[in-house]
């Protein structure tokens, strides 16, 4: 089973099409979408745009809402943590703090203690958690960003707790740094 967040975005959405797809059962944990329907509907709108339908799949995924994360975990065989608060004013940093660090680090040790079968936890962030500069930019852990706006804030951080829980807890990451150009 995979596990996504994120399945109303546009990575997470895009992602549970393709498992599904490929005949994958798939729990998409949410924020606010408690009954699927809107994680289902960015499922399928995006299976179309890429050129294939799911609606056939439908029960093939489940989703839950975040706060009942106590669920089963046993059977996830890797994780695709797409979930992000995406505000980027610094009067709303505690909320995006409280997601993109809190609930990251939740879910990763939740997974990480209870599925033992998980191969990994891949985690989309974003390019901009590196200094700005105009040379190329090394693939690499970052020890210090710019801090422009509490979104960059606050997946830098996830990043760093990340990589300080997986040194405890073992379960291997990828991290992703998608960026719009």
């Amino acid at each position: 089973m995979i596990l996504i967040t994120g399945t109303t975005g546009f990575v997470g959405s895009a992602l549970g099409a393709r498992f599904l797809r490929e005949g994958r059962q798939v729990l998409a944990i949410s924020r606010n979408d408690v009954l699927g329907d809107r994680s289902w509907s960015a499922i399928k709108q995006a299976a179309e745009g890429m050129g294939f339908s799911v609606a056939n799949l439908r029960p093939n995924l489940k989703v839950i809402a975040f706060e009942d994360l106590e669920a089963d975990v046993d059977h996830v065989s890797e994780v695709w943590h797409c979930a992000a608060e995406m505000t980027y004013n610094y009067d709303k940093i505690l909320e995006a703090m409280h997601t993109n660090v809190g609930l990251t680090a939740h879910l990763y040790e939740k997974v990480a203690a209870e599925a033992a079968g998980c191969a990994r936890f891949y985690y989309v962030s974003t390019a901009y958690t590196s200094p700005m500069q105009d040379e190329k930019i090394e693939e690499k852990l970052h020890s210090t960003s710019d801090f422009l706006n509490s979104y960059q804030t606050s997946k830098w951080s996830a990043e760093q707790t990340l990589a300080n829980m997986q040194k405890t807890h073992g379960l291997p990451i990828t991290v992703f740094r998608p960026s719009i150009i």
